[in-house]
């Protein structure tokens, strides 16, 4: 660990925490970040919160977490509180108000891209490049019911893989399965700078709890602990079941209206009904059925979905 983190125009030398808003060139986007540099040496760990706009169980957490001391820690913790705050601000699902992107699928970012394109080159290159080890925060969505999981970056070799998985079984949720979309932050960093890397998913239709918000800050320090950078040992939290299997996000063909079939939780079989799409009038446009047997992660709550929408997620 350096004796100094510089993230933008902020400095934490060791022993020191420095909290401010990071600006996004050519944009009047900041992006809030605090540093936390230990008293002791150790790993740096970087969080990002609110990479989607109403996933607001992870933005609470990292607000919690910047709380800590350099004191209490042995390496350094760099905290991007709402990685897109555009889209914190004006409340919205997966996308950016001002480009209609998706930061999540935005990284390395471009520096003369559109806003979220920039947004992400700043994130990824001026705090995810410090990171030993990162953790995205995500959640259930304004219109998704979902229950707790995990992903863990597969992208960056077999050692950087068993070393996310590794992270992801201290994280205290019942699934953790592997991202190989090779698109999502955790891949990119995790193909760019050899990270080990995972992401979190916790909360439901862009609420937030103080129980949710406790799974999240208890599963953080569990796995800063695996890591070295808080004291103490690992706790047992749960068990985790792995799935190497990529998540199956299902898409809808047709618009009109949506009913599942299937519920957050439930376990399904290959080539089971697992919802459908009516038109205003009632007729059937269109019928979804499982292609692998799993559990439903999440499935959308909204009554609206559009050709090419995901709409429920199995794994």
């Amino acid at each position: 660990m350096p004796e100094s983190i510089n993230v933008g125009p902020f400095a934490a030398g060791k022993g020191q925490k420095q909290s401010g808003m990071l600006a996004v060139p050519g944009t009047n986007i900041e992006i809030p970040v605090t540093i936390i540099n230990g008293t002791g040496d150790g790993k740096t760990m970087v969080i990002t919160g609110g990479t989607h706009g109403g996933e607001f169980v992870g933005v609470e957490a990292a607000n919690r977490l910047s709380q800590l001391d350099p004191p209490e820690l042995c390496g350094a913790l760099l905290i991007v509180h709402a990685a897109n705050p555009p889209a914190f601000f004006g409340r919205m699902e997966y996308r950016g108000p001002l480009d209609g992107k998706n930061l999540h699928r935005c990284y390395p970012g471009k520096p003369g891209g559109t806003p979220t394109e920039r947004i992400a080159y700043v994130i990824f290159h001026e705090v995810i490049k410090h990171a030993d080890f990162y953790f995205d925060l995500h959640g259930g969505d304004l219109h998704e019911n979902l229950m707790p999981f995990a992903a863990y970056a597969s992208a960056g070799g077999p050692e950087t893989e068993k070393k996310s998985a590794e992270a992801a079984g201290f994280f205290g949720v019942p699934m953790a399965h592997k991202d190989s979309t090779g698109t999502s932050a955790i891949e990119v960093a995790s193909r760019t700078f050899g990270i080990p890397a995972m992401l979190g998913e916790i909360g439901s239709q862009g609420l937030w709890t103080e129980r949710e918000v406790g799974m999240y800050i208890r599963g953080l320090k569990n796995i800063m602990k695996h890591l070295g950078i808080l004291p103490g040992e690992p706790e047992y939290l749960c068990d985790t079941r792995f799935s190497d299997e990529l998540l199956d996000m299902v898409n809808i063909a047709a618009t009109g209206c949506w009913y599942p079939c299937v519920k957050t939780g439930d376990v399904v079989k290959k080539g089971q009904k697992t919802g459908e799409v009516r038109d205003f009038f009632g007729k059937l446009v269109d019928e979804l059925y499982a292609q692998r047997d799993g559990t439903v992660l999440y499935t959308i709550t909204a009554l609206p979905v559009q050709s090419g929408e995901m709409v429920m997620g199995i794994g």
